[in-house]
Formats: structure tokens, sequence, C-alpha cells
């Protein structure tokens, strides 16, 4: 990617190397070696294999944050070889995204009375949520609680 950077820039007529581009790269090159790392197998001398490598599909967890580290640096390397060295500003996702997961754990510590106000929101029961029914079933009990009392009421005439 790096390298398509490069001979984006020298026939757009960017003659500079960027030293942006190297250092705001330098996150993304070390997930994908750490990635390559962590995936390959280890074989012993006589060649059988010691470990597998991980699992690089992971959903959740530190190697997911991973790979989106080196897709985001990728597409910025891609745009702003192609469109100008203002797309470096699309890394800001990276670290917005951290800080916001990381105030959203903070923050009801920090201040505890935002915290049981959000608890108490999402703990107040709706109209039938205390009984487990969906709002199918709800309809779906009313609708028999009316035609049996329909029912009843012809009955007696």
């Amino acid at each position: 990617m790096v390298l398509l950077h490069a001979i984006s820039n020298h026939f757009l007529g960017r003659k500079h190397f960027s030293v942006t581009a190297l250092v705001l790269t330098t996150p993304g090159l070390v997930c994908s070696i750490l990635l390559a790392r962590w995936g390959k197998p280890v074989f012993s001398d006589k060649g059988q294999i010691i470990s597998s490598g991980e699992d690089l599909s992971g959903e959740g967890g530190l190697i997911e944050h991973m790979w989106d580290i080196v897709y985001i640096t990728w597409i910025c390397l891609a745009m702003t070889g192609f469109f100008g060295g203002l797309l470096w500003w699309m890394l800001i996702i990276v670290p917005a995204f951290a800080l916001f997961k990381v105030a959203s754990f903070v923050i009801p510590y920090l201040l505890p009375a935002a915290g049981r106000m959000r608890d108490a929101m999402s703990s107040q029961p709706s109209d039938g949520a205390d009984s487990g029914e969906s709002k199918r079933q709800q309809k779906l009990r009313q609708r028999q609680s009316k035609g049996a009392q329909g029912a009843q009421g012809g009955r007696r005439r």
C-alpha cells in the first residue's frame, strides 16, 4: 500500500516524500506485522506443528480492532495517494472511536448520577414488558380476551 501511495504521488506530480505518510502508517504496519506473526503456524525441527497460530477472524476483541486499524490505514493511504494529503484526517476515526468506548465505560464511574439515571431508564418497564411478552403476543392476548368477552355477552341475551 505504501508503494501504491508513493507511485500515485509520483505520477500526480507530487515529488516530495511524505513523512506524514510514513508516520501515520506506522500503527497499521505494526498491527499487520503482529497479525502476520500471530497467525503463522509454528513448526518443530522435525516438521511437526507445535502451534497452529491464532484465529485471526475473532470477533469483539483486540484482533478485530487491529484489523480495523489496518483497513483504515490502507484506505487512508489509497485516498491520500489519489486525492491529496488532507485525507489523513480520516485517521482520527480510530482514536475518536477508542475515546468514545473509554468514555462510555468510565463516565458511569466518574458521575454516579449519570450511571444511575441510565440504569433507571433502561430498567423502566414498557407496556407489558414486565410480563415478558412481545408486543405481538400482547395484541393477540388482548384480541382473545375481547373475543371471549364478546362471546360471553352474546350468550347472555
